[in-house]
């Protein structure tokens, strides 16, 4: 998974989750939903939410990571994905999605 993705996610969680208790299967379900709402709107927006997708690279391999930074993808792709990530994040938190 892309590691704007994740970060989204994390936030979401944050927000939407809770903390355990007597409620933990309803604030996991409330939680859920405004990750895949997210996940969805990413997708739709870029084209996938996996980095190896995105970046046409799969950077766990040495090669690979090594040629990104050649290409500079980290510099370009990656910081422009970071801010489509947070401006869907923005538009959901300002939304309050549930």
């Amino acid at each position: 998974m892309y590691g704007a993705v994740s970060g989204a996610l994390l936030a979401l969680s944050m927000r939407y989750g809770g903390m355990g208790g007597s409620g933990e299967l309803a604030n996991k379900r409330k939680t859920c939903e405004p990750g895949r709402q997210f996940m969805a709107e990413f997708e739709k927006r870029m084209g996938s939410c996996r980095c190896e997708s995105i970046l046409g690279l799969n950077i766990g391999e040495p090669e690979n990571l090594q040629q990104a930074r050649k290409r500079k993808l980290f510099e370009t792709v990656c910081v422009d994905m970071v801010g489509r990530a947070s401006d869907i994040l923005e538009e959901m938190l300002s939304a309050d999605v549930p």
